[in-house]
């Protein structure tokens, strides 16, 4: 990607600032603003003298000393910031310790605050009986009152108060320019939240919330507590409160933003400032034992809990002076923090959270939803939806209904029905044998509703397959199912149903036998069998037939040089058709314009345990596979850079 590809992503994904609502909520505003501004309006003090203001950028380069608000009194203007001038700095830099064609991008972005206001006590009673939460959920500010503080150091009003801080966002993207996954700067750590997990505009730009006083980066509004900080005594946890809010002003960064960094250009004319090699703030002597007695009697505690905090106060003094130094200083200029160089590490991997499995997923996709099914440990049958691609809603658990086997996914609307259902497919574990059951659900109220299972007059040891396909002359889509018939040395075999209850169709031996399920896909007008050869070392066949019904004549066969021991999966994505498998314990993804597969080669994604899945959704490619019983889940915007 060239440098002003880059330059334009990093201008085209500035995030939207929610800043918190300081003055409808009664408090003091602490806004962001720009670097010349803040330094129109502060001392610089270095080797015993003090410069005042303005302050040049060439004073300051590769120059130690501090930057100081003018201000006796703790209350001058300038600790508000400027929000109208306010700027975002941005970094732009390969991530590190990536190469390759899958290396991404880190677009850092740089927000600066005058003031870092002073810290929140954060108090919560023990949970109720019933599930109705906490008996209380307190706060107060560890307000330190100016008189009381010597008049030799910087005056301040509370606990974790200094002057200049620096909070950074990092949004990571694919060679491709899509945002894999974006990172909330929070201190000296953060959280990262993949695609789905956190909110953008309509134009896709992700949407932050700066927390109350902190400034610290969250994707959503609500009460936090600080990263590390959370304490227990007894029944109660304390700890440092982050709050973030709807409601206060929005800061577009787009307007105004400055690149002052690109790691892809080499001499790049950087800002002298960023040479800086000192705080942007003085140094503060603060009064933490204050500071916690002042937070405690402003929470206004039930009665009781006062005193039983008074009690515990000793501990407390010394577990948050750990992490209220009882020395403040300001921020160090980005250049001197180690997210510039470092960033912020690894992506996570994502995974369907909570949710273990020794057998693969399946994955199908509506034009709403994305569904992930798979085998629970009880065997139990499991489909979770989720319409932003975060597994957060509502999964459909049929703990009556049990399979040794993965399950299948699709998405059919039969003739009439005017919707789309959800069908399950599965190898049952009764009494009657491995027989293949249907099961369609209805998504109402966002939850998927169960309806009347079907148990199909077929068996099979290995994981059935599900595909729709409009046969020719056919106006409507028809449902087929495919599976390894036991009743016939486990020979591929199709069945098809207009209804999609399988007693008003036909059925069909399409091919030869074989050790694992097969893949069904609609592809170019004709129906695509994959399925693996055991006669032939497990080896990978493409049938296809522009029928749907394999009659002898119509059918065109490709051996593969691959092969496998799972159940392989296909899809159609960007009018190619796309085949994963497991092979060596890793998945293996090959895509083909025609079906053939007589070009390219396949790529290895992950390591895997259990067979992959494919689906379609939201334009994106997403493949599923189980590895260490966990569900992972990588998605790709091209076919060939998956995150």
């Amino acid at each position: 990607m060239t440098s002003t590809e880059l330059e334009q992503f990093a201008r085209q994904y500035a995030p939207l600032i929610n800043l918190f609502p300081y003055a409808a909520n009664g408090d003091p505003v602490y806004d962001p603003c720009a670097v010349d501004w803040y330094l129109d309006n502060v001392d610089f003090a270095s080797n015993g003298t003090t410069d005042q203001p303005p302050i040049s950028e060439d004073q300051l380069n590769k120059q130690s000393g501090y930057l100081q608000i003018p201000d006796p009194t703790a209350s001058s203007p300038v600790r508000s910031g400027n929000l109208p001038g306010a700027v975002a700095y941005v970094h732009v830099m390969p991530t590190p310790g990536q190469s390759g064609s899958n290396a991404t991008y880190d677009l850092q972005y740089w927000f600066y605050y005058a003031v870092r206001g002073r810290s929140t006590l954060r108090l919560k009673g023990p949970t109720v009986p019933f599930g109705e939460g906490p008996l209380f959920d307190l706060h107060g500010d560890w307000i330190v009152p100016v008189s009381t503080e010597p008049r030799s150091q910087p005056t301040y009003q509370g606990v974790g108060e200094h002057q200049g801080d620096w909070k950074t966002l990092t949004i990571r993207i694919s060679p491709t320019g899509r945002i894999v996954g974006v990172f909330y700067g929070q201190h000296n750590s953060g959280i990262w939240c993949m695609p789905g997990e956190f909110n953008t505009t309509t134009n896709g730009v992700p949407i932050v919330y700066s927390a109350r006083n902190t400034h610290s980066c969250f994707p959503d509004a609500g009460q936090f507590d600080q990263m590390e900080s959370l304490y227990g005594i007894g029944e109660m946890g304390v700890s440092l409160l982050e709050w973030t809010l709807d409601g206060g002003e929005q800061w577009d960064t787009s307007q105004g933003l400055v690149i002052i960094a690109d790691d892809t250009i080499k001499d790049f004319d950087s800002p002298a400032w960023n040479g800086f090699l000192g705080q942007w703030g003085p140094t503060y002597q603060q009064n933490v034992a204050s500071g916690l007695t002042n937070a405690v009697a402003a929470a206004g505690l039930p009665a009781g809990w006062a005193t039983f905090v008074t009690d515990n106060m000793s501990s407390l003094t010394g577990f948050f002076g750990q992490l209220l130094p009882r020395t403040e200083t300001g921020a160090d200029t980005p250049l001197q923090q180690k997210m510039w160089a470092a960033g912020p590490g690894t992506l996570p991997q994502t995974v369907v959270p909570g949710q273990t499995t020794k057998l693969g997923p399946a994955l199908a996709a509506s034009d709403d939803w994305l569904l992930v099914g798979w085998t629970g440990e009880n065997q139990e049958l499991n489909v979770w939806p989720t319409s932003s691609g975060a597994f957060g809603g509502i999964k459909n658990n049929n703990p009556s209904e049990t399979t040794n086997n993965s399950l299948a996914l699709t998405v059919f609307s039969p003739p009439g029905s005017g919707e789309d259902l959800v069908y399950v497919a599965w190898t049952g574990t009764g009494s009657s044998g491995p027989k293949i059951n249907l099961l369609p659900m209805q998504m109402v109220d966002n939850a998927l509703k169960n309806g009347i299972t079907h148990k199909l007059a077929i068996a099979s040891k290995f994981s059935p397959a599900l595909a729709t396909f409009t046969q020719p002359s056919q106006l409507d889509a028809y449902l087929y199912v495919a599976w390894a018939d036991q009743s016939n040395n486990n020979y591929i075999a199709i069945s098809w149903s207009p209804s999609g209850q399988f007693d008003d169709g036909g059925s069909q031996t399409v091919a030869g036998m074989s050790n694992t399920g097969p893949a069904l896909v609609a592809f170019n007008n004709a129906l695509f069998l994959v399925w693996t050869d055991a006669t032939n070392g497990n080896t990978l066949n493409v049938a296809y037939s522009a029928s749907g019904t394999f009659n002898p004549g119509t059918v065109s066969n490709h051996a593969l040089n691959q092969s496998t021991s799972a159940t392989p999966a296909a899809v159609v994505f960007q009018g190619s058709l796309y085949l994963a498998w497991l092979d060596g314990g890793a998945v293996q993804i090959w895509s083909s314009v025609d079906g053939t597969f007589s070009t390219g080669q396949p790529v290895s994604i992950g390591s895997a345990s259990g067979a992959p899945a494919l689906a379609v959704w939201d334009n994106l490619l997403y493949v599923a596979w189980t590895y260490d019983q966990k569900i992972n889940i990588v998605t790709s915007d091209d076919g060939v850079h998956f995150y």
